[in-house]
């Protein structure tokens, strides 16, 4: 695999399924804005979930977060620096093969984002005894 596509794949960026749904999702729909309770319906998963991973895509700037009529609607704007890797992401994934090796790299970023996650709290928790 291309090594800008595998630099995507990482705890932090797209580290979940969920988040690579998402960013083919607005890739393949570049002009369109939507809600997390939209997205939540149309992808039928739960809106905690959703939620989290919009903001964390909004963070490390693939997502542009804006306001529209009292709600908060998303929409794709990775900037300069991401836009050729999500191109060589999103043209990898179209590849079968290419696909499995970028469903196991998400896999183990996301066992790497909860292992850190845990350590974190774990130190937390020693750290106040």
């Amino acid at each position: 695999m291309e090594p800008s596509c595998h630099s995507l794949i990482t705890p932090g960026l797209i580290d979940s399924s969920l988040k690579l749904r998402l960013v083919l999702l607005f890739y393949r729909h570049p002009c369109w804005s939507g809600s997390s309770g939209s997205l939540s319906e149309w992808l039928c998963e739960s809106p905690w979930a959703l939620g989290e991973a919009l903001e964390s895509l909004v963070e490390v700037g693939f997502l542009l977060k804006a306001g529209v009529q009292g709600d908060t609607h998303y929409r794709l704007d990775p900037g300069r620096q991401h836009w050729s890797a999500v191109d060589l992401l999103v043209s990898c994934f179209e590849d079968p093969l290419k696909r499995d090796h970028i469903y196991r790299l998400i896999r183990a970023a996301d066992q790497e984002r909860q292992f850190r996650a845990w350590l974190a709290s774990d130190l937390h928790v020693y750290a106040a005894i």
